[in-house]
């Protein structure tokens, strides 16, 4: 009876001692793995690669401030595996791809166009005068001008004729004949003289 219960508080150990060891392993194990990636842990979920700081790369396993900055400059990713575009070897990539995502890529504003350019303008102009501000170009009058001279605006090729709002005002022109501005590519603004007033 005694060698009974003996042999079964033998097993019930072994059973209680068995968890204690495996939990021990994987700890240990945990730990190794820590310890050589540089006492970082992998993160609970996958970090996104085209939304994600330098810190929160950085404290990603594996990555180093100079693979961080490879991978910001790299931006737009459609997948993990385009980080190899960027510069970061096979080898580190199979280690990483479990800990990072490629999320949609921000959006950026595409430049303006001149038209768009020039249209804004003009929406921002028609706000300020049905609020009864003043509309219309702000710089002065150039000097010069008059009779039979036009001013060319250089960027848009469009020469104003005297008495129109922009004689004289835009930032980059100069005051010629119209054969003049004819010849160097210019072409008639094309707002009505009622609008011109």
């Amino acid at each position: 009876m005694i060698k009974q219960v003996t042999a079964t508080l033998a097993l019930v150990c072994l059973f209680l001692a068995a968890p204690q060891a495996q939990a021990q392993a994987v700890k240990k194990e945990v730990e190794a793995k820590t310890e050589k990636k540089g006492g970082k842990v992998a993160p609970t979920s996958p970090v996104d690669i085209n939304a994600a700081t330098e810190e929160q790369l950085i404290a990603v396993p594996g990555i180093g401030e100079a693979t961080a900055k490879k991978i910001i400059k790299g931006r737009p990713y459609t997948a993990v595996a385009d980080l190899a575009k960027a510069g970061i070897p096979a080898n580190q990539l199979k280690d990483l791809t479990p800990m990072l995502k490629a999320g949609p890529a921000a959006k950026t504003a595409a430049p303006m166009t001149k038209t768009e350019g020039k249209s804004a303008a003009m929406k921002t102009e028609a706000k300020a005068a049905a609020k009864g501000a003043p509309t219309g170009p702000t710089l002065p009058v150039a000097p010069g001008g008059g009779k039979g001279l036009v001013w060319l605006n250089e960027e848009s090729k469009v020469f104003h004729r005297e008495g129109d709002r922009w004689y004289g005002r835009t930032k980059k022109g100069k005051y010629l004949t119209e054969a003049e501005a004819a010849k160097m590519g210019g072409h008639e603004s094309k707002e009505k003289m009622s609008e011109k007033k």
